[in-house]
């Protein structure tokens, strides 16, 4: 999420700190890679009472389903994300692949 955190800082996105009561944003601070992880999982995996998936207690399914979805968004957006050998992500890859 660093990386998509990184994009989406250099193309404007920040955190509102303090909104005023007509929505104008008072203060804010840049995007960062914790914030890119909350904005993606709730988009992607949706949420349950108000509380977005806990990716650590998901199934492989659904984290896979959920990077693939992340990964035509970066894609779509010209970003390249990188995807370790090693990783839990090309790992699933590969078995899906059979």
């Amino acid at each position: 999420m660093r990386e998509t955190a990184e994009y989406m800082a250099a193309n404007g996105a920040t955190m509102p700190l303090m909104v005023k009561k007509d929505g104008t944003i008072w203060k804010s601070r840049p995007f960062d890679e914790n914030d890119a992880h909350e904005l993606f999982t709730r988009t992607w995996l949706g949420e349950d009472d108000g509380e977005r998936y806990k990716t650590a207690s998901g199934d492989k399914g659904e984290m896979l389903h959920m990077m693939d979805k992340h990964l035509a968004w970066a894609v779509e957006k010209g970003l390249k994300l990188t995807i370790p050998q090693d990783g839990e992500y090309m790992k699933w890859c590969q078995e899906q692949a059979g």
